[in-house]
């Protein structure tokens, strides 16, 4: 075998690893989320809504990626992100939460530090 037929061997074996890993993406995890401020010391606690506001749309989102995460900050702001069934963000932006809001009683503050899901990856 020529260095060129043994180059051309590991290029077609690279290609077909990186296709695979393409093709196995993205996955349905179920309820499951990933935590895009794990790391964020000022993170209060969050809020996970599985179905959306609009029955309609509700249908699609059961069993599938919450339809939005809100992130509560200990300086009174927000990260809402919405996102599609699969997974993918649709919309986020960030608005100010006054004392007493409804959503300080929802807010679950023992996130984890590992809740991720397997939804970009398959395992």
């Amino acid at each position: 075998m020529t260095r060129r037929h043994f180059q051309i061997l590991v290029f077609l074996a690279l290609t077909a690893m990186a296709l695979s890993a393409l093709a196995s993406q993205p996955i349905a995890c179920g309820k499951e989320w990933i935590n895009i401020h794990q790391k964020n010391s000022d993170l209060v606690g969050v809020y996970v809504q599985q179905v959306p506001d609009n029955k309609a749309d509700a249908a699609a989102y059961r069993g599938k990626h919450p339809s939005m995460v809100i992130y509560v900050f200990k300086n009174g702001k927000a990260h809402q992100v919405e996102y599609t069934p699969s997974g993918q963000i649709e919309n986020g932006f960030w608005w100010d939460i006054p004392p007493g809001h409804w959503i300080y009683d929802r807010l679950d503050s023992k996130v984890k530090d590992d809740v991720t899901c397997a939804y970009w990856v398959k395992k």
